[in-house]
Parts: C-alpha cells; structure tokens; sequence
C-alpha cells in the first residue's frame, strides 16, 4: 500500500527542487529492486528522481521523490512504480 494516493507538485520553478515523502507498507517480507517515476505511456520522467529506505522491507519504508523540472512543462500525470520480490527469512 502507498500513502498518500496522489501528490502534486505546484508551482516548481526550472532548476528548482520540491520533494514529497510517501509510506510504503506491505504485509509480507519484500526486497524492493526499484522505484520509479512512470508517464502514461510507461516512459521514465527524467525531471524526477527517488530515494527510499525500502532495501529489505518488512512492514514500512519511506519514498522520497524529488522534482526539479529542466524546461517549463506541464506533467497531467505520473505514477510510482515500486518492483519488489517475495523475501525468504528464516528464523
């Protein structure tokens, strides 16, 4: 689950940064691989970036994504896309 559902960007003038933090909560013991910032049609958006704590990932982590748009734009939308794989703990 990722909360919040949806965040916007408002106003981030070119060459400037605005970050926004999300919670990634699972139910199952996951090892992320990647995060990333997707348009529509599945490309990746260079004007962001991400940082996460989300290595080996049991209940929570947090996301942090990055804007700073390189020319004067207008993003209607954008999704995160989290890869994660089933991790095998053994007590």
């Amino acid at each position: 689950d990722i909360e919040p559902k949806a965040i916007e960007f408002n106003d981030v003038l070119v060459n400037s940064t605005d970050n926004k933090t999300l919670n990634v909560s699972v139910n199952a013991p996951v090892i992320v691989q990647d995060v990333k910032i997707l348009s529509d049609d599945e490309l990746e958006i260079s004007d962001f970036t991400t940082t996460n704590d989300c290595a080996d990932l049991t209940e929570s982590c947090i996301v942090n994504i990055i804007y700073k748009p390189k020319s004067v734009q207008k993003i209607a939308k954008a999704k995160l896309t989290v890869t994660v794989y089933l991790s095998k703990y053994t007590s």
